[in-house]
Formats: structure tokens, C-alpha cells, sequence
């Protein structure tokens, strides 16, 4: 740490103690000497600080005068990164009431909660027990034929929300799963007839490409499950850059890729403004930094490979 200091350019004249400049000498100096130089670095230190900061405000003074838009970004609201809660509001129309069995039966069914009152004409009603189409209520007489009763459900422990979103995504991920095999041999024997077939052929990522991507990516990338950062990436010397394209190379000619770069996390990325039930939110899913950096390389090079090849202009219908 004193090399580093003795090496300064700032300090290579001396440094303003008390009134006088004291040379910086390469051997270290006692304790009092240490102190004085301590406190001399932190009063300048505070004084650029102050310096800065008012600087900066003046800077910002400046920008919302010139653009006073600027001030609806200072007001906007943090969007939240978790799911803290989901609200799904349920709702049908009265068209039956059966006086005699305290009970309404529904225009269409819902997974209405018997624990929790429904609403009508703005009044919270118990309910005795619930089915999907129909509701036995201790008072009926406020209820009416062709009313509206409503109720909200709010979701909010984790395996609660957990459970709300992996039944809405199985149906958009898993629409394929009970597609017999067979199925795909159609289209696949289309492709190989009609398709045009070109050999693209381009090498694998080098150390230096590799790092370029590397230095392309931001600081603020989210990384995977492996919990290696973009940072982490950019302190790497060549060797273990080396090493990451032999284990790219390996997963080329094997298949094999270790599993941790194959693990991804899902976040949900909110869609609207204030998101209250699962369809308002977007799955993303992240993957390892490694492996994402891999699928940029070999995708850009089969795009420029593709290019020639592909229509110049498509016609709307």
C-alpha cells in the first residue's frame, strides 16, 4: 500500500501538511507522520466530495429546466423486482335462487373460497359452502336474479404464488408434451424434402472473441443459477478464457454440457403498470452467463450465414 502511495502522481511534488509540504519518501514513516497524512487525505477527500455533489446538483437544476419532463422520471415510482402478492378477481351472474336451500346458483363456474364472503351490491355476504356454479348463503334476501357477485382472492405465500404460476405456464410450455412423436415426423420429412440444405460451417470462439463479448456485456447483466457475474468474467486472464472455449469445443463435438451452465431461473417481469394476477406478468428465463455468451457468438455467425440466402423483402398479405 505505501509503494502504491510513494508511486501517486499527485504526490510525486509532496503533500500540504499543516502549512508546509512533506515529501513522500520510500521509506515508511512513523506513527505521528502516518496520522497527519491520514487526516490530510481525509479533509480532501471531503472537500472534493462536497465539491462534487454541489456540482452535480447544479448540473441537475440545469438538465429539468432545460427539459422539465425529466421531473416525471423523478416521480415515477421504483418498479418492484419480486412477486409479492397476486389478486384475481372472480365474478358471475345470479340466474336461479332457491329460497327453501339458502342458495344461488351461477351463469358460469368459479373457484369460489367458502372461508371468504362474496360481495354484491357492495355488501359482504358468508357463504355456508361453495361449489364451482352455485352458493349456499346464510341471507339471501339481498340477492337478486341477474345480480353480480364477486369476490377477490388474494394469493401471497410462496407456495401459494409458486403453485398460481407453474399451473398457468405448464399450459403455455407443456401444449406440446402429450403430442405423440409421430406427430413431428410429418413436418420433419417436409423439411427435408422442400427445404433448401446448405452446409454452414464458421470455427469456434477463441479466447480473444470471447473476451470481447465479454467486454461488450454490461456490468448489470443478470447471471445464472452458477452465480458468475459479468465482473467475474471480465477479471479472468486469457488461460481461463482458454479453458472456457476447450469446454465450449467439448460441448460441440459431445453434446455434453455441464449442468450447472444448463440450469436457468425464471423471473417475472411485470407487463403492466400494477400487475395483480399471473398473465400480467412475462416469464423470462436466465441461463448462465457462459452459456449465454456461447448461443450470442454461434447465433450471430449463422444469421450473417443465413443472410445471403434468405428473401430480400416479404409481402404482407
Amino acid at each position: 500500500m505505501w509503494a502504491a502511495i510513494v508511486r501517486a502522481p499527485a504526490l510525486l511534488e509532496g503533500l500540504p501538511i499543516g502549512g508546509s509540504l512533506v515529501l513522500i519518501r520510500f521509506i515508511p514513516p512513523d506513527l505521528f507522520v502516518f496520522t497527519r497524512i491520514f487526516e490530510t487525505v481525509v479533509i480532501q477527500v471531503r472537500s472534493l466530495e462536497a465539491q462534487l455533489m454541489s456540482s452535480s446538483r447544479q448540473y441537475a437544476r440545469m438538465r429539468r429546466a432545460r427539459n422539465p419532463n425529466v421531473i416525471f422520471g423523478d416521480l415515477k415510482a421504483a418498479p418492484s423486482n419480486e412477486v409479492d402478492y397476486l389478486l384475481r378477481p372472480l365474478s358471475a351472474t345470479v340466474v336461479e335462487i332457491r329460497s327453501e336451500d339458502h342458495a344461488v346458483v351461477l351463469s358460469h363456474p368459479q373457484p369460489w373460497d367458502d372461508t371468504k364472503p362474496i360481495v354484491c351490491h357492495g355488501l359482504a355476504l358468508p357463504v355456508i359452502h361453495a361449489e364451482e356454479d352455485c352458493l349456499w348463503l346464510q341471507d339471501i334476501d339481498a340477492v337478486s336474479r341477474a345480480d353480480v357477485v364477486t369476490q377477490l382472492h388474494c394469493t401471497g405465500t410462496k407456495e401459494d404464488l409458486e403453485a398460481a404460476f407453474a399451473q398457468a405456464w405448464k399450459a403455455r410450455w407443456d401444449r406440446h408434451r402429450d403430442v405423440p412423436f409421430e406427430r413431428w415426423n410429418v413436418i420433419l420429412d417436409f423439411a427435408r424434402r422442400f427445404l433448401p440444405r446448405r452446409q454452414l460451417r464458421w470455427p469456434s470462439i477463441t479466447p480473444e472473441e470471447l473476451g470481447q463479448l465479454v467486454v461488450s456485456k454490461q456490468d448489470s447483466s443478470a447471471c445464472g443459477l452458477d452465480g458468475v457475474s459479468i465482473r467475474d468474467l471480465k477479471s479472468m486472464p486469457s488461460t481461463v478464457l482458454s479453458n472456457f472455449c476447450d469446454m465450449f469445443s467439448m460441448a460441440e463435438e459431445t453434446g455434453q454440457w455441464p449442468s450447472q451452465l444448463l440450469m436457468g431461473k425464471v423471473v417475472c417481469l411485470a407487463k403492466v403498470e400494477q400487475p395483480r394476477d399471473v398473465m400480467n406478468y412475462r416469464p423470462i428465463t436466465i441461463l448462465g452467463l457462459l452459456y449465454r455468451l456461447w448461443c450470442s457468438y454461434h447465433a450471430r455467425r449463422a444469421i450473417r450465414m443465413l443472410d445471403p440466402f434468405l428473401p430480400r423483402h416479404f409481402v404482407r398479405q
